[in-house]
C-alpha cells in the first residue's frame, strides 16, 4: 500500500474531479493541488465552487484550478461541457468520476431517468466515454470512480431500474 506521503509530484498533470467542491472532491483536489497538478474542479453550483476554490487558494499550493460548472443531471449539458474541456486541454491525465447524490425523493433527470441511476451512473459513464479521446493522448492515463460501500447492500433490480413499481430512495441508491 502507498502512503499519501510517498505520492511524488504531480507536476504537468491535469486531473478532472466530479463533485470537487466537498468531501472526498474537495479534500482530493487539495492533495494534488498540493503535489503541483493542476484540477479541473467540476461542481454543480458555481458559488460553492468558488468558494471552496477561494479556501484551497488560501493554502498557496504549487499547482493550479481550472474551475468549471458541471450538471451531471443532463446529458446535454454534460456534452457541452465536454467540449469546452476538449477546446481548452489537450489532454487529461487523470479522470476522477467522485460526485454523487445520495437518497433524494424520487426525481426525474432532464432525460428522464431516475435521478440517482442517472447522476451516479450514467451521467459519470457517458462523462467518461466522451472525455476518452484526450484521455488517451496521454500514456498511463487513468478513469477513478469512487463508489459507495452500500453498493453491498443493493440488488440490481432489472425489471424496475426506475423505480416505478415500488420506489425505495435507499434501496435505489444502493442498485
Amino acid at each position: 500500500m502507498i502512503r499519501l506521503n510517498e505520492i511524488k509530484r504531480q507536476d504537468k498533470r491535469i486531473f478532472l474531479i466530479t463533485g470537487a467542491n466537498s468531501g472526498l472532491g474537495y479534500e482530493t483536489t487539495k492533495f494534488l493541488l498540493e503535489r503541483g497538478a493542476t484540477v479541473i474542479m467540476c461542481c454543480r453550483d458555481l458559488i460553492k465552487g468558488e468558494n471552496a476554490k477561494k479556501e484551497l487558494l488560501k493554502f498557496n499550493y504549487s499547482g493550479n484550478i481550472e474551475l468549471f460548472e458541471l450538471d451531471l443531471s443532463d446529458l446535454i449539458k454534460i456534452n457541452k461541457f465536454v467540449e469546452l474541456i476538449k477546446n481548452k486541454f489537450n489532454y487529461l491525465d487523470v479522470l476522477i468520476n467522485n460526485a454523487g447524490i445520495m437518497a433524494p425523493p424520487k426525481i426525474f433527470s432532464k432525460q428522464g431517468f431516475e435521478i440517482q441511476f442517472a447522476v451516479n451512473h450514467l451521467a459519470h459513464m457517458y462523462l467518461t466515454l466522451e472525455l476518452l479521446p484526450i484521455l488517451e493522448e496521454r500514456k498511463n492515463s487513468r478513469v477513478v470512480t469512487v463508489t459507495s460501500g452500500v453498493q453491498y447492500f443493493g440488488k440490481i433490480q432489472w425489471n424496475d431500474l426506475q423505480g416505478n413499481l415500488k420506489y425505495d430512495r435507499w434501496a435505489s441508491y444502493a442498485q
